[in-house]
């Protein structure tokens, strides 16, 4: 049976294998982690799950549900320091959700969102659609 902290702790664990293999040591926070942006500018990054819809998909003695939502991965690098570090991690990111082989969790949609600069910070995500299924 899939459940929420499964689908969930499959996801993050994809993304801080990833992140930790990629991202030179910088920290990773996750959506439930009280992380201000550093007093010094310095790259972090930001992982966050979102279930959007539920529904029932079969019919019959054993039902079918399918939950669905969005992974986003924040990643933030100062300002003023190019973007080759900054796409190179997002595109590791996005290879890493598009070529996944999860047990639980189907990953679709895999995007980059460039939101560019807030003046301290340069900011990309990389957001992904996820769905899986639980049988009742």
């Amino acid at each position: 049976m899939s459940t929420q902290m499964g689908a969930v702790d499959e996801m993050l664990t994809l993304v801080k294998t990833t992140w930790d293999a990629q991202a030179s040591g910088a920290p990773l926070y996750f959506d439930n982690m009280d992380a201000d942006r550093p007093d010094v500018p310095s790259t972090f990054g930001r992982a966050i799950v979102r279930h959007f819809t539920g529904r029932q998909i079969s019919l019959g003695d054993q039902s079918l549900k399918r939950r669905s939502g969005a992974l986003f991965v924040q990643i933030f690098m100062p300002q003023g320091t190019g973007q080759y570090e900054i796409r190179s991690l997002s595109d590791q990111i996005m290879f890493a959700l598009e070529e996944a082989n999860n047990s639980i969790v189907r990953l679709r949609n895999v995007q980059i969102n460039e939101l560019g600069s807030d003046g301290t910070y340069f900011q990309v995500n990389v957001v992904a659609d996820f769905s899986y299924d639980r049988v009742s």
